[in-house]
């Protein structure tokens, strides 16, 4: 009998912002919905479990999708008791990941608008291609 494989390509074509902030993740993403205008909502928390793990570690999950203009908002914490979503972002407390078609200008207005936050310390841009562990953040 023949052996067949299946290999899966995921595309990582979003907008990834690492977000350094020290207040809890409901107070974040209350300042988010204000300042950029959408309504993320708490969902069951992410469960990772990496092999070497014995416990899985539960990441805090939000989501808006914005049907209207086809484009998914979703914040997840990179800090948890079981450890960090994306190792190599250890100064990252929090993910932001956008999915959908985004120009280059509302690309640069959504990290601007993130970075004017006042409980936000730092915000950057990153490269999900570019992770080791880009796989985690396929939710």
């Amino acid at each position: 009998m023949a052996k067949f494989s299946l290999d899966i390509e995921y595309d990582y074509d979003f907008l990834l912002i690492g977000i350094s902030c020290h207040e809890k993740d409901y107070r974040l993403c209350w300042a988010m919905n204000k300042e950029l205008n959408i309504e993320l909502e708490k969902q069951p928390d992410l469960e990772i479990k990496e092999k070497k793990q014995v416990e899985s570690s539960g990441h805090s999950l939000y989501i808006f999708p914005d049907e209207e203009n086809y484009i998914e908002y979703s914040v997840v914490a990179n800090r948890a008791t079981g450890g960090l979503l994306v190792p190599e972002q250890k100064q990252a407390d929090y993910l932001l990941k956008v999915t959908g078609t985004l120009t280059t200008e509302k690309k640069e207005s959504i990290l601007s608008a993130v970075r004017s936050i006042g409980i936000v310390l730092m915000a950057y841009d990153i490269n999900p291609s570019s992770l080791k562990s880009k796989q985690s953040l396929q939710f």
